[in-house]
């Protein structure tokens, strides 16, 4: 006997591709953050080049941005963070996209600092169409994604519980 399901039921292959994407982009996201471990100083050469920071914070700009690729790395694992994960990948591929816009527009040639390590490449169009392709996995995930249910305040008009009635009596 299967398991029950609320409203249509899905085919069974449905059932990975939450997972599966949440896992690609989680790896996109760890091994890009690794790889900027890995190679720190090659990654601070990489964001001097941006021309876009001042460079007493590039190294303080740099560990975050490494530690909050990783944070959504786990983030996008976890099944009941996963909306949020797929969120702030979301937010940061569009701070990306802008990023690397900008950097176009003023003519800078520059690696794109993605994965320093494992692949160094220059700034361009196919970056972009990349970024473009993980944004739009990033926003399947969120839609396909249910909310995560929390235990909070009534919604107003919705019913209350037995302890709010009393406490809300005369």
């Amino acid at each position: 006997m299967g398991m029950p399901t609320l409203g249509r039921s899905q085919p069974k292959w449905q059932v990975w591709i939450n997972p599966l994407i949440a896992c690609l982009l989680a790896a996109v996201f760890a091994s890009a953050a690794i790889a900027k471990l890995v190679n720190l100083t090659d990654f601070l050469q990489v964001v001097r080049g941006y021309e876009m920071f001042p460079p007493h914070l590039i190294p303080i700009l740099s560990v975050v941005l490494v530690s909050f690729e990783m944070t959504l790395a786990v983030l996008l694992v976890l099944p009941g963070m996963r909306r949020v994960g797929a969120t702030l990948s979301a937010l940061t591929l569009l701070f990306f996209i802008g990023f690397v816009s900008l950097a176009l527009h003023r003519g800078l040639v520059v690696d794109c600092g993605c994965f320093v390590f494992f692949q160094s490449r220059s700034l361009g169009i196919g970056l972009l169409i990349q970024d473009l392709i993980l944004l739009a996995l990033a926003c399947v995930l969120i839609l396909r994604t249910r909310p995560s249910r929390r235990s909070g305040p009534s919604a107003p008009g919705s019913n209350p519980t037995p302890t709010s009635r009393v406490l809300a009596s005369p």
